[in-house]
């Protein structure tokens, strides 16, 4: 449900299927933005996402909520995404679902 706050669907890269999924939007106002990933079994020992282009200049912020077998959706970190806009999620160990929010 929390991606659908963000209907405008942008592009992410292909993923591998059985392993990673990726869907990513933005609200119609261009002040939020979601990022949902599923790790269903990848061998990597990180994820990292590359956040561009983000319809804002402003200094970002993300929080993520993780469900896995220890969260149930639950806010796992907050921040602030670094200028190069590389987020590593070392917590998403397969099996696991994320949501990163992020906003200026």
């Amino acid at each position: 449900r929390a991606l659908l706050d963000t209907p405008l669907r942008v592009k992410t890269p292909l993923c591998e299927a059985g392993r990673i999924a990726i869907c990513a939007g933005v609200n119609a106002e261009a002040s939020r933005a979601a990022i949902l990933l599923s790790n269903f079994n990848t061998p990597d020992d990180s994820i990292c996402v590359h956040v561009r282009k983000l319809p804002w200049t402003a200094t970002t912020r993300f929080e993520l909520f993780l469900v896995n077998g220890q969260h149930n959706f639950e806010k796992t970190r907050s921040g602030i995404l670094p200028p190069d806009g590389r987020l590593e999620l070392p917590e998403l160990t397969p099996p696991s679902v994320a949501l990163v929010t992020l906003s200026p």
